[in-house]
């Protein structure tokens, strides 16, 4: 009577198969899963940013955005006297869990209170206009990686915000750098 049963040989062999296989898809989950936490923030700043510009409206106070490497600050002015003052209220801080890079800003506003780290969203809700002479016209935040996301830049323009992604990972934040979607 014969054993028909599998040989250690061949065991071992199935299981080294299945370990480098496994190896494999673990890989690629890391990599797919870095690459939507990116486009999960890069959406999420999006949609936040977008909030604070449409509440500015619909409240008629204006709202700036601060950016810092890791976080944003979102403010609430509630006149224009707070606003010259500097004294608007914290809505909220957003930690964010990859660090961004903001390209070159001049504010345009004359407000000593508005830092080139800010964004102010007047009461009608948009920047304050860029005059001529300033270049760029707009204002760009990237998420630089290696995984190549979908959405990882935003550009914000006086009356718009837009998503996109980079076009060069090696090359500056701005917006011409930018493919917007």
């Amino acid at each position: 009577m014969r054993n028909r049963g599998f040989s250690i040989i061949e065991l071992v062999v199935v299981i080294g198969i299945i370990s480098i296989l496994l190896s494999i898809a673990s890989i690629n989950f890391s990599n797919w899963n870095l690459k939507n936490n990116i486009e999960r923030q890069t959406k999420e700043m999006y949609m936040e940013i977008t909030e604070a510009r449409q509440l500015a409206l619909n409240t008629r106070q204006a709202r700036t955005v601060t950016f810092s490497p890791n976080s944003l600050v979102f403010r609430r002015y509630s006149s224009d006297a707070d606003l010259e003052a500097g004294t608007g209220v914290e809505v909220k801080t957003k930690r964010l869990p990859f660090a961004i890079t903001r390209s070159a800003w001049l504010d345009p506003s004359d407000n000593p209170n508005i830092t080139a780290n800010d964004v102010l969203f007047s009461s009608r809700g948009v920047m304050p206009p860029i005059p001529i002479a300033i270049v760029p016209k707009s204002f760009s935040i990237c998420i630089y990686s290696n995984v190549d996301p979908a959405f990882d830049a935003l550009v914000m323009v006086e009356t718009r915000v837009a998503a996109g992604k980079i076009k060069s990972q090696g090359a500056g934040c701005d917006s011409n750098n930018i493919d917007i979607k």
